[in-house]
């Protein structure tokens, strides 16, 4: 049973990994930085399928590590969209078309075009797959910026438009229960869904698992304050484009689920969750 928000327990983090870098951390973060294109955030992506599995790329590789929960701090997040009108994968298509970092106004790639997404065409529902479908063309988006314990920078997960009631469900339960996201920390698994269609996919439960202190809390609010500006500024890339997107370039044979290779990885990683420790304090 879900712990309600005014039961939560307030973390003791004096024996575990800290949630936020040390001040001189991030004085020589500042300055490394400074001379980088973009903060260089991890990414942690839905898999395909509904299998239930996350894959999480650490910040510089390129092979994903499975993992079946991510626990952690949504410090940020903010609406993204992105519209990718051709196959994804074919030629340049993995960019999108036109996206949006803040849900308000778009970019056309190709001329630069700024759009206004409430107005725009491909944001109203049965414009997807050109007028055939019962959603969207433009994929309206959220990314959320989850500091773990023990990180430098925060990993990005963008939620998928099947996510985004969940997330929003969830945002709300911590706001009625007085508390900020920000201080909040929360364990995120996967529960396999059906769309109307029959096809398959996976989509989150947020738990809030504990309350930071006042120590952490006002390290978090900082480390916030100082990502924010570099966060919105990052666009709209292929590594956004949701799990059906992405499907769509491999048809037919990417919506075929094969259960027992699903049931034996999940198995594997109930083994594996079963042998680690938690490293929360427990609750109330």
């Amino acid at each position: 049973m879900a712990t309600k928000m005014n039961q939560l327990a307030v973390i003791d983090h004096s024996n575990l990994l800290p949630i936020v870098p040390s001040a001189e951390d991030l004085a020589a973060i500042r300055e490394e930085l400074s001379d980088m294109d973009r903060v260089p955030y991890g990414r942690i992506k839905i898999a395909a399928g509904g299998v239930n599995i996350f894959q999480v790329f650490e910040p510089g590789e390129e092979e994903a590590v499975p993992a079946q929960t991510i626990e952690g701090v949504i410090m940020l997040s903010h609406k993204s969209n992105g519209l990718w009108s051709k196959p994804f994968g074919s030629g340049d298509s993995k960019v999108p078309d036109c996206s949006s970092i803040d849900g308000v106004y778009g970019t056309v790639t190709e001329t630069g075009e700024c759009v206004e997404c409430a107005s725009c065409p491909c944001n109203a529902f049965g414009s997807a797959k050109g007028g055939e479908g019962r959603g969207k063309a433009c994929k309206n988006m959220r990314r959320l910026y989850i500091m773990r314990r023990g990180d430098i920078f925060p990993m990005v997960l963008t939620l998928p438009p099947t996510a985004l009631s969940a997330y929003d469900s969830y945002r709300t339960k911590v706001m009625l229960g007085r508390k900020k996201m920000a201080n909040v920390m929360t364990r995120i698994s996967l529960k396999s869904a059906q769309n109307k269609d029959g096809v398959a996919y996976s989509t989150p439960i947020f738990e809030a698992v504990g309350i930071l202190d006042g120590v952490e809390a006002a390290a978090m609010r900082a480390y916030s304050e100082a990502l924010n500006s570099s966060a919105q500024r990052v666009g709209v890339t292929a590594d956004d484009a949701p799990a059906d997107v992405q499907q769509e370039a491999a048809k037919p044979t990417a919506t075929v689920v094969d259960a027992d290779a699903a049931a034996e990885v999940q198995a594997a990683f109930a083994e594996q969750n079963d042998a680690s420790q938690d490293d929360f304090a427990p609750l109330a």
